[in-house]
């Protein structure tokens, strides 16, 4: 019976709860808290340190300003007057020309004509004369000169493009930007215009030379003309033959060969007979016509109205003398809008510099706390 009521007092009694260790691996919130306070001083030094150097930065930092100028295809009447000469194959389209300008926009030669003849390195340099000239076109002009698609959100096939330009100077930002654009419209204008004054120029050339071929086969034609009816002539007197309307007899006389019941049925109708002519008798037209028909061929001063084809040509040839192509009618693009000189500078971002300032200094200084103090329980370990 003992037993059991010592087992129901042992069931029975109170468990004493007995402290337990920290572990090592748990942070202590409190103790943080603590040695916050402790190095409270150190943390708003530190932090009001990178605040004070952030502001300065912020508003003693030489701003960075930035432009745009934007551009759309030119129409067709933009770029009319360039298919004058090429033709109903309308060789520049809108398309092309515009395109031809966009690449001429991102041309390193055009941009280093540019930068050199406008004097920019010195400017760009602030006068420091170890500055490279190649690294300070690379790095502060050709990178900082972007050209760049603009998104619609209306229409997305649509060509929008702009040009931006970045610097520290914000009227010259604007005006070297207006200036590189003006070159370019310009340098890619005088180009479509020499090419097709070039074009020009070549098919002159060629229908001259056509005209001259012509006149030339023409001339050769007709000396050939002149020497066949004097052949003619020969055979005409030979025979006798002074007139183109021949009797059956003179017929039959001149050529045995030929049907006699073909030309009793033209004689018949008093019909000349034309046939035997297309065939190679000209002597048949008889030698009264023949030698009126040398003498006229002879005294023949323009063989031009008896070339076939030659008017034509004349006519293609002076309307392409005659065709002009004005650069005030030409327009390699539209200028949407140039670029303005800018109101507020792009960077510094004050706002964001400061904010981070102030971050970045107060867990600076929580941490020098922490590191303090961590170094100072390690020396009074060492004591």
């Amino acid at each position: 019976m003992s037993n059991q009521h010592d087992e129901k007092n042992i069931q029975y009694m109170p468990v004493q709860m007995m402290p337990m260790a920290p572990d090592d691996d748990e942070i202590d919130l409190l103790e943080l808290w603590r040695t916050l306070m402790l190095k409270k001083w150190l943390v708003l030094g530190i932090t009001l340190a990178c605040l004070l150097a952030g502001t300065g930065y912020a508003f003693l930092a030489k701003p960075v300003y930035k432009t745009k100028a934007y551009f759309l295809p030119p129409s067709v009447a933009d770029v009319g007057e360039l298919n004058i000469i090429s033709g109903s194959s309308a060789q520049y389209t809108p398309a092309i020309v515009y395109q031809m300008f966009l690449q001429n926009l991102c041309s390193r030669e055009l941009r280093r004509k540019f930068f050199t003849k406008k004097g920019i390195f010195p400017v760009l340099t602030d006068g420091d004369k170890d500055a490279v000239v190649n690294q300070v076109f690379e790095k502060k002009f050709n990178e900082k000169l972007v050209l760049q698609k603009e998104d619609n959100k209306r229409d997305k096939n649509t060509s929008f493009y702009s040009l931006s330009f970045e610097w520290k100077d914000a009227s010259r930002v604007a005006d070297w930007t207006n200036m590189f654009v003006s070159m370019v419209v310009d340098y890619t204008r005088n180009t479509l215009i020499n090419d097709m004054l070039t074009l020009k120029k070549n098919q002159i050339k060629y229908f001259e030379q056509c005209i001259a071929s012509k006149r030339k086969t023409g001339r050769s034609l007709r000396e050939d003309q002149i020497l066949r009816f004097k052949e003619a002539l020969g055979i005409a007197r030979e025979l006798g033959i002074t007139a183109d309307r021949l009797s059956d007899g003179d017929i039959r006389s001149v050529d045995k060969k030929i049907n006699n019941n073909t030309l009793d049925k033209m004689a018949k109708r008093d019909v000349r007979p034309i046939a035997i002519y297309d065939i190679g008798r000209l002597y048949l037209q008889g030698s009264k016509a023949l030698s009126a028909q040398i003498k006229a061929f002879q005294n023949r001063k323009l063989d031009d109205p008896f070339i076939p084809g030659l008017c034509e040509l004349q006519e293609k040839l002076d309307t392409i003398k005659m065709a002009t192509i004005s650069q005030d009618h030409i327009q390699v693009a539209k200028i949407d809008q140039p670029a303005q000189v800018p109101d507020k500078p792009i960077k510094p971002k004050k706002r964001l510099i400061i904010a981070l300032a102030g971050v970045v200094g107060l867990f600076m200084g929580i941490f020098a706390a922490f590191f303090m103090c961590f170094v100072q329980k390690m020396q009074k370990k060492e004591l």
